[in-house]
């Protein structure tokens, strides 16, 4: 490889930090792991908490992992249709490095496994295995929801039978198997994550192109915008009753208002989603019953699903301010409310919308801890966490006018990032400190969050109109 190949490798990896928006994103995620690796790393000195390898594993292999991600979201973006079939050996080149950084990436969690628990093999077949899931699901991404309905699963398969496989199994050769099926499917994911020109890479692009968007808050115009997949229409099924309910004359300005805030404002998808993830994780944890396992899947699904409330939240602050434009014309009818009424039906509504979505997921988290423990009952983490995210109602009584299109929502993966990482702290203090007064702390957060929201309606009150949104944005 001479000078000007190496040249060219070079600056296909270096947009990864040339895209600024990205790379800052990437560095936040990766302070947030670090800190979580060195939390982790004064639990391994204080040899207080078990399980402190493999997480510290994880976190870092993951850490890792996200990284190969944003190049090869990088990747996709520089293979553009009229680019890969025009610009000599682009398309190879971005296949290639690809390919290298997640073989370097899933070999190193296989060397820190053998040296960590003496099964450098499984922890190869496993890296590789999620490398696998990772590629194909930013090719299609329906699989990324079947992927996380199977998480209740696969931790009570983890659990329960995985190490007794591994105590039987001959670890070669179910390596050499696994590795023998995975590679392949690995090669076919670059290549259709990377494909060479034509119609079929147009209308993929053009999909990808419109996710990033979405996902970076930035709206579309309005001739881009088009009907809602299958799948989102199965979301939107409470939403589209309400719809249909609203609709006649005679509605409430109230009711009227929360439609033209967008579908994420409604809170229906939510609430779809946290009855569909409670009965999947009680089904695993009842067949675990009858065999007479630990319900080790109930804990884990129940901090999940604490953690919607705090989604609807960004849905929301996103959905607000892509609907500029309907806010403007609603407001101009004569069923419009006075814009001194604005600011107080929002704020009355949102707040409605998310103590509606916040007590369904204390709900479903009641059953599931009831279901785990025999009587009714909501363990003193889960409520201390429920507390926690009410101060993210906060965040919903803001002034939108000020706000632009790209900028109106929060940074969805950093947010779901401190999710987890705080979930992950929780446990590690439930762990270590048994005796922890849960019930009273989250008494103390929850009398802070109302102090909070009290404050900031308030503060919203005192404002002139905040929608339409974006309106006065600079």
């Amino acid at each position: 490889m001479n000078a000007a190949v190496r040249r060219g490798y070079g600056q296909l990896l270096a947009q990864v930090l040339n895209d600024v928006g990205s790379y800052r994103s990437m560095k936040r995620m990766s302070l947030a792991l670090l800190g979580t690796e060195g939390f982790l790393f004064i639990m391994h000195n204080t040899a207080r908490f078990s399980p402190y390898k493999l997480l510290m594993l994880c976190v870092l292999w993951g850490m890792c992992q996200m990284w190969c991600g944003a190049f090869v979201r990088s990747a996709i973006k520089q293979n553009r249709p009229e680019l890969s079939g025009l610009v000599p050996q682009l398309r190879q080149r971005l296949i290639r490095l690809t390919a290298a950084l997640y073989a370097a990436n899933t070999l190193v969690f296989a060397v820190i496994a053998h040296f960590a628990f003496g099964h450098g093999g499984y922890g190869l077949l496993a890296a590789t295995l999620v490398t696998t899931v990772a590629i194909l699901t930013q090719r299609f991404n329906m699989l990324a929801w079947g992927m996380a309905l199977l998480i209740p699963f696969g931790v009570q398969f983890a659990f329960n039978t995985l190490k007794g496989l591994i105590d039987v199994l001959n670890e070669p050769l179910v390596t050499a198997a696994g590795m023998l099926l995975l590679l392949p499917l690995i090669g076919w994911g670059l290549f259709q994550l990377l494909p060479r020109g034509g119609d079929r890479h147009w209308a993929w692009y053009h999909h990808f192109s419109k996710c990033q968007a979405a996902l970076h808050g930035n709206a579309p115009p309005s001739s881009a915008v088009q009907l809602p997949t299958r799948w989102q229409q199965l979301l939107r099924t409470f939403y589209g009753v309400a719809l249909r309910r609203d609709s006649r004359a005679g509605t409430q300005p109230e009711r009227m208002l929360m439609h033209v805030l967008g579908p994420a404002a409604h809170g229906g998808s939510n609430l779809i989603f946290l009855l569909a993830a409670t009965v999947l994780a009680l089904l695993p944890s009842a067949y675990a019953m009858i065999d007479g396992d630990d319900k080790i899947v109930l804990p884990w699904t129940g901090m999940i699903l604490l953690g919607v409330a705090g989604m609807y939240v960004t849905s929301v602050a996103d959905s607000i301010t892509r609907h500029g434009a309907e806010q403007r014309l609603y407001l101009m009818t004569p069923g419009a409310p006075a814009g001194a009424r604005i600011n107080r039906l929002l704020g009355r509504t949102l707040l409605r919308r998310f103590l509606g979505v916040w007590l369904a997921s204390v709900a479903c988290v009641t059953c599931l801890d009831s279901f785990m423990l025999g009587h009714l009952a909501l363990r003193g983490i889960n409520f201390a966490i429920a507390m926690a995210f009410l101060w993210s109602a906060v965040s919903l009584l803001d002034n939108y006018a000020v706000k632009r299109p790209h900028a109106g929502g929060l940074n969805r993966s950093l947010l779901l990032m401190l999710i987890v990482l705080g979930f992950l702290v929780a446990m590690v203090l439930n762990r270590i400190q048994s005796t922890f007064p849960w019930y009273q702390a989250g008494c103390l957060l929850g009398i802070g969050a109302v102090i909070r929201v009290a404050l900031a309606w308030r503060k919203l009150m005192a404002l002139p109109p905040v929608l339409p949104a974006g309106r006065l944005a600079v």
